[in-house]
């Protein structure tokens, strides 16, 4: 294995970590850039800002709906510790990546990072920048803008 920069969280912190054999991960870089896949682990699209992959991983309604409870969940629990005083809770925590790992094998099966779905500083501020984005109206515009990039990545890759 040898270590690659690629970016850390939404907008760029360069970072060095693991990158396995080819079509292992969805960290794996083409020419420092983050990976789209489909399950065959064909490359859809490629982008230096992980915020573009994050939301094409992120289209179906369905899914979108198993991330917000998921986020109810997470922010939800450290707010009825503070209310009961009873840091059991914060067991339940795991729970919230499980809804979401659960809304992407219905919704939307693909490969998914491992240390995302447990936890990641990127991810987490992706989903932030989701739920503000879907409470302001503005995230279906994203998928929007990122399925038309993606389909003329693929142009552009097969030639047409």
């Amino acid at each position: 294995m040898r270590r690659l920069p690629i970016r850390l969280g939404c907008r760029g912190v360069k970072a060095a970590v693991l990158i396995r054999a080819w079509g292992t991960s969805t960290r794996e870089s083409i020419h420092g850039a983050w990976t789209y896949r489909a399950q065959d682990s064909t490359v859809l699209y490629a982008s230096s800002d992980y915020w573009e992959v994050f939301v094409l991983k992120h289209r179906h309604p369905g899914n979108l709906v198993f991330h917000v409870v998921s986020g109810c969940v997470f922010y939800g629990l450290p707010i009825a510790v503070a209310g009961t005083g009873n840091p059991w809770w914060l067991c339940g925590l795991p729970f919230s990546s499980v809804i979401g790992v659960i809304g992407h094998a219905l919704f939307e099966p693909g490969k998914i990072d491992l240390q995302d779905a447990v936890f990641s500083w990127r991810t987490l501020r992706c989903l932030n920048r989701m739920f503000w984005r879907l409470l302001t109206g503005r995230y279906l515009q994203n998928i929007r803008e990122m399925t038309a990039r993606m389909e003329a990545y693929g142009r552009t890759r097969d030639g047409g």
